[in-house]
């Protein structure tokens, strides 16, 4: 552990930030905090980070926790808790397949993080100096990082640029980047009728009348687990879908029964499972916190092509999230893949910010090196855009 003292400009307390190096770890009021930030937004807090610390890391990462500590109470309180990793260029991240050093860092994601951003309450009446004593203790951490990588977070979000200032602060080279697409849609003022009545003729017609014939022809049956007696028959029912499904074997295999227990005992699990003469077919992993439905994973039997059952199983949720739930968003995570376009029709960016530490060689070359590859990004674009239109000029002659 790593302790540093840092007096906050506002009020006399003072902000401790420790540094630990894997969960178990972690102290009770870190623990507690994480629990709480929880019910606003799973993906921020204790089972998320807790599963993915024990599942779905790669074996040859370093695990490295930053967390803020008030210690002047009687009783500790965390204000904060970062979670980060090295090196930076892990699966699902801008990195990925490019090189940028062994001493460097990045968030704690993977390809299958959803969004990502420091544990903190909203409520913190000292929050600006609580991120910056966060992005402090990383930068004065023993290892001198030469890059650091924020990536999935929200662009929108007040940690957004709090987590900005505090980079520019600590003198380090940055860069905003956009990371992906997450497709979504405001559906707080609409009932399930509606919605399905403003989708394209594919969806309306044909799953719906192949819902309806299968229902007269086979047996079937939805189920909607959130936990209790039948959580682990769930997970085996979720795994026999999957096994059966195109997409084959999950590059960490514990991650996706690990994160539904998680998400079970954070009250935030939505697993969907239909059956034909039951047998599973198709299962939906959602995520519902705040209000905000998210789709995490959804698989069907490849037996079952032709039933569409997947897309008879994705009506059902929706009809579920919005009629019952009453939800007020839902998303497809991260990812702009066209099929996600025939249920919701908005969008919202994930992005990223990436800091140079220009005061080492290895963090100036890097940056030289991202320069470098933002030119030529920039240069494919304009090729790509010009391509079109040249194509289309050719055939007028």
């Amino acid at each position: 552990m790593q302790t540093l003292t840092i007096t906050s400009n506002r009020t006399s307390s003072l902000l401790n930030t420790v540094k630990y190096s894997n969960f178990d770890q972690l102290p009770s009021h870190c623990l507690e905090l994480l629990a709480e930030v929880e019910h606003t937004n799973f993906f921020f807090g204790r089972g998320w980070f807790e599963n993915f610390s024990r599942n779905t890391i790669d074996p040859t990462a370093q695990i490295h926790i930053y967390t803020v500590e008030d210690n002047t109470a009687a009783r500790p309180k965390a204000r904060a808790v970062l979670f980060m990793r090295s090196a930076a260029g892990q699966a699902g991240s801008l990195f990925e397949r490019k090189f940028c050093g062994s001493n460097s860092i990045s968030s704690m994601t993977a390809h299958q993080t959803l969004f990502f951003a420091p544990a903190i309450r909203e409520t913190d009446d000292q929050y600006s100096e609580v991120i910056s004593a966060l992005i402090g203790s990383i930068c004065k951490d023993d290892r001198s990082w030469d890059v650091i990588d924020l990536n999935f977070l929200d662009p929108n979000s007040r940690v957004y640029g709090a987590l900005i200032q505090a980079l520019k602060r600590f003198g380090l080279s940055l860069r905003e980047y956009y990371w992906r697409a997450c497709i979504c849609e405001d559906v707080s003022n609409t009932t399930y009728a509606n919605y399905l009545a403003s989708r394209s003729k594919a969806v309306k017609k044909t799953y719906v009348y192949k819902q309806r014939k299968l229902a007269k022809t086979e047996k079937t049956r939805f189920e909607m687990i959130t936990g209790g007696e039948n959580l682990e028959s769930g997970i085996e029912d979720y795994e026999h879908v999957l096994a059966n499904s195109w997409k084959g074997a999950e590059p960490f295999p514990n991650h996706a029964a690990g994160l539904i227990r998680a998400a079970a005992a954070a009250g935030a699990l939505r697993l969907g499972l239909y059956y034909i003469e039951n047998t599973p077919v198709a299962t939906h992993l959602w995520i519902v916190t705040s209000g905000r439905a998210t789709i995490c994973k959804h698989h069907h039997d490849s037996k079952y092509d032709k039933e569409s059952v997947g897309a008879i199983l994705t009506m059902r949720m929706f009809e579920y999230a919005i009629d019952t739930e009453k939800v007020h968003t839902i998303d497809f995570g991260v990812g702009d893949e066209p099929a996600k376009r025939y249920w919701l029709n908005e969008e919202e960016s994930i992005c990223g910010v990436v800091a140079f530490n220009d005061r080492s060689l290895r963090g100036l070359m890097s940056l030289f090196l991202y320069t470098i590859s933002e030119k030529i990004d920039q240069i494919k674009k304009k090729i790509k855009t010009y391509l079109p239109l040249r194509n289309r000029s050719l055939w007028k002659h």
